[in-house]
């Protein structure tokens, strides 16, 4: 099962309830589903960053939107969606998944992500590249996953809790019989849920360009979960599963986020496509 990582009471987050919760923009580049009918997910692309996940039909959106912040730890910090470049393209035209190039304006780095639901479960698939050539501003740089669970149509009500499931660190949010669970791979190195408006995570950032909140759980609002990318690394598969409980979902994201790149060869197989070129960062 899914249990909260400290033995020790939760620490809590402030500022519940969040400030009013709000739908992404309308504006679309991108949507994207599974051929198989085991899985039950339904994606959408707009500004570079993925927004709403539909799940168990079409017409029931679980997300808002979930990007990275990027910083260097002492000068800036960036929003995906709002202060880089973006660009979307197929990679293999008969393979429902996409590439997502978000670019620093000035040159200094650029993601790579390719997007995609898995063929036989209710997961949202992420792959996430760093580029960067200036090898001193790599060292410096920190990515951050900033993610708005807006369970059953809405944002209000809903709870996230920092959790584990077979040794690996997740998160799990809730509300009335439907689970969401976001892991990824390798793990993540620091995590938190806040209230948005009040403790998320873009607010810890801007303050000092430091993650220095890691709250335990955040119950009953319009919550924010932020999660750091393990910085040793260049790639990470990032992997949100949804079910109808805790269990189910967490064990779709922990399955599913553990083979790095090799979920994009897979998925082409499992689609009909020869997996026969490697996977193009260029």
């Amino acid at each position: 099962m899914a249990t909260n990582e400290s033995k020790n009471p939760p620490l809590r987050a402030f500022g519940a309830p969040g400030i009013e919760p709000r739908w992404t923009h309308s504006a679309k580049e991108g949507i994207g589903t599974a051929y198989h009918t085991s899985c039950h997910v339904w994606f959408t692309l707009s500004h570079g960053i993925l927004n709403e996940i539909y799940y168990p039909t079409i017409d029931q959106p679980n997300t808002r939107d979930v990007q990275l912040l990027i910083t260097d730890g002492e000068s800036f910090l960036h929003e995906e969606k709002r202060d880089l470049q973006h660009e979307v393209s197929y990679p293999e035209r008969n393979c429902l998944l996409y590439r997502l190039v978000n670019s620093d304006p000035a040159g200094h780095y650029r993601i790579i992500k390719h997007v995609l639901a898995d063929p036989h479960r209710s997961v949202v698939l992420m792959h996430v590249r760093l580029e960067a050539p200036d090898v001193v501003l790599r060292r410096k740089l920190k990515l951050f996953v900033l993610f708005a669970p807006h369970l059953l149509r809405g944002g209000a009500d809903n709870s996230a809790w920092v959790c584990e499931f077979a040794g690996r660190k997740l998160f799990h949010v809730a509300r009335e019989g439907t689970h969401l669970s976001l892991g990824c791979h390798p793990d993540f190195v620091r995590r938190s849920v806040g209230y948005s408006g009040a403790s998320d995570g873009w607010r810890d950032l801007l303050d000092n360009f430091q993650m220095d909140w890691e709250f335990r759980a955040a119950e009953r609002g319009n919550v924010a979960l932020t999660a750091e990318l393990d910085p040793s690394q260049d790639e990470w598969t990032v992997g949100i599963a949804l079910g109808r409980s805790a269990q189910s979902s967490a064990t779709s994201s922990y399955s599913r986020s553990l083979t790095g790149s090799r979920f994009i060869a897979r998925a082409m197989s499992d689609s009909g496509v020869a997996p026969t070129s490697r996977l193009n960062t260029t």
